[in-house]
């Protein structure tokens, strides 16, 4: 990340102070955690949990993934080696606005706001959707309040459209 202009989104973010490794070459990039994969995506099913299915039914290992702009969960056992495993597609929500602001937003599609958490230890891996909803979230028995001031990033250059 170093190097990064002062524009970008990564230098927007902070993303350096706070200790998180920009990952470029989106929409195609994925990091490989192990026992799961962090991916944009670019599966896309129209009725819930249909996009989380479809990858389930092409991948032999855990897939966390965002392009579809809502959460879904899928799980299935399959035997690797004689053994049998779990494995589930999660995707996220997302982080954008959900009023119709961001073009590809059509009225009638169903984008909600969220994120993930995954907590690991070896192979073992345990996600937790965390939905947003009014720009607060609830994870471990805490409120989180978002605190974003748009008017940074309008300062920045960036329009933001409001």
């Amino acid at each position: 990340m170093r190097g990064e202009s002062i524009g970008s989104l990564a230098s927007l973010l902070g993303l350096e102070s706070l200790g998180i490794e920009y990952l470029g070459g989106y929409p195609n990039n994925f990091l490989d955690l192990g026992p799961i994969v962090v991916a944009h995506g670019h599966t896309v099913s129209g009725k819930s949990p249909g996009t989380a299915n479809n990858i389930l039914q092409k991948i032999d290992k855990s897939h966390l993934v965002g392009h579809i702009h809502r959460p879904e969960f899928a799980v299935k056992t399959v035997s690797m080696s004689g053994v049998d495993k779990e494995i589930f597609v999660m995707t996220s929500g997302c982080l954008c606005r959900v009023d119709y602001v961001v073009p590809e937003h059509a009225r009638g599609s169903v984008w909600q706001q969220g994120i993930v958490v995954l907590e690991t230890s070896g192979e073992m891996v345990t996600p937790y959707q965390i939905p947003i909803k009014h720009g607060q979230a609830i994870f471990g028995g805490q409120v989180f309040v978002s605190s974003f001031d748009i008017s940074e990033l309008n300062a920045a250059g960036y329009d933001s459209g409001y």
